[in-house]
């Protein structure tokens, strides 16, 4: 992809933040129509094409593709304005917010880093006592739990578990690395881009604050 095309891209990603954070809503087809229009009409005015772009003959959304990127938009019959609209990095959606980073990311040569656990992550400076960035969740890739009962001791039944394969997890992509618990990073021992966090930072009670630095099972 073309610097020219990530700069403009990023631009118009950045207004469209903006718009989902002043809505307080995360899905397009809540926002107001007024809301709707201005990131369309800023997607259009950086450039982009929307009208002349492939249409997914299942979905009948008219999809975008910058290099690995795409943005998809709904329209109703022959409405000028898109009812919804969609993020892919490599065929996978992401959040306007993810959009962003990535291409911040790309802009500046840096490897994304994408979390997949539950909650949002915090990384401390090497002393613990500041912090550096807050990472949000992206969603969760875990693996799935298999239980076999066996017995049981006193009335309370006995299983045995097991862990099989990852689910949520995204195909393997350069620049791209992902935060997973370490139950996830064991079931998928030939990933080299999983990550747990390690180094822990507690507060006075032994509570979990954050981390200081990445690790690799």
């Amino acid at each position: 992809m073309k610097r020219e095309d990530v700069e403009k891209l990023l631009g118009w990603a950045r207004e469209a933040q903006k718009v989902f954070e002043e809505s307080g809503e995360t899905d397009f087809e809540e926002l107001r129509r007024r809301e709707k229009r201005e990131i369309y009409d800023r997607f259009e005015g950086s450039g982009f094409d929307v009208r002349n772009g492939s249409i997914d003959k299942y979905t009948g959304y008219e999809a975008v593709d910058i290099g690995d990127l795409t943005a998809r938009f709904y329209f109703y019959n022959d409405s000028n304005y898109p009812y919804d609209m969609l993020l892919f990095i490599d065929e996978e959606y992401v959040p306007v917010q993810e959009f962003v980073q990535h291409l911040e990311d790309l802009l500046e040569g840096k490897t994304t880093i994408v979390n997949l656990t539950p909650h949002e992550t915090t990384v401390y400076d090497a002393a613990g006592e500041s912090v550096l960035q807050v990472i949000p969740s992206s969603g969760m890739a875990r693996a799935a739990q298999t239980r076999e009962p066996l017995d049981s001791i006193n009335g309370i039944p006995v299983s045995k578990t097991g862990y099989g394969a990852v689910e949520g997890l995204p195909d393997q992509r350069d620049g791209v690395v992902y935060i997973v618990s370490v139950l996830t990073a064991q079931a998928a021992p030939d990933r080299t881009d999983l990550y747990i966090v390690d180094e822990l930072v507690r507060d006075d009670t032994g509570q979990i604050l954050g981390y200081k630095a990445l690790a690799q099972i």
